[in-house]
């Protein structure tokens, strides 16, 4: 397989995970495994380039998630805790009756959370064992240390 399908200079979550998993294995070792999570953090630039999963795509620049038809957006930089993100994602729900798929959009939500360094969105934003709200910093991504071997 060749080079990820670039859209206007964006992968897509689809094309990254075709590149770095092999999908035709029915087991993999914990090595190999954390290699091809290596490869797909590095085919999604660490979260600095533009990603695309359907119809939402991910503008690193200005930490917006929007969707391409309707050019409703989740503004990263607003959702700093669980109440502020949700509220953002149900008033794009109530407005579209559907037809925008959230789902797409929190499936690229939990992507750029993994690769800005925040953790999976869930762990993020609903950690069960704290009462208190969580602040989350979107910031720089996490960029792991090369490895020795």
């Amino acid at each position: 397989m060749g080079e990820p399908t670039m859209t206007t200079g964006m992968v897509t979550l689809d094309d990254a995970r075709l590149m770095a998993f092999d999908n035709g294995k029915t087991s993999v070792t914990a090595d190999e495994l954390r290699r091809q999570c290596k490869k797909f953090d590095e085919i999604l630039g660490h979260g600095q380039v533009p990603i695309r999963h359907r119809s939402w795509e991910f503008d690193p620049a200005t930490l917006v998630i929007r969707h391409t038809h309707s050019g409703y957006e989740i503004d990263l930089e607003q959702a700093t805790d669980a109440p502020s993100l949700l509220d953002q994602i149900l008033q794009i729900g109530l407005k579209c009756n559907g037809d925008y798929r959230i789902d797409e959009a929190i499936v690229l939500l939990n992507a750029v959370a993994m690769l800005r360094g925040v953790g999976s969105l869930q762990g993020a934003l609903c950690p069960c064992e704290r009462a208190a709200r969580r602040r989350i910093r979107w910031g720089k991504p996490t960029i792991p240390p090369e490895d020795d071997g």
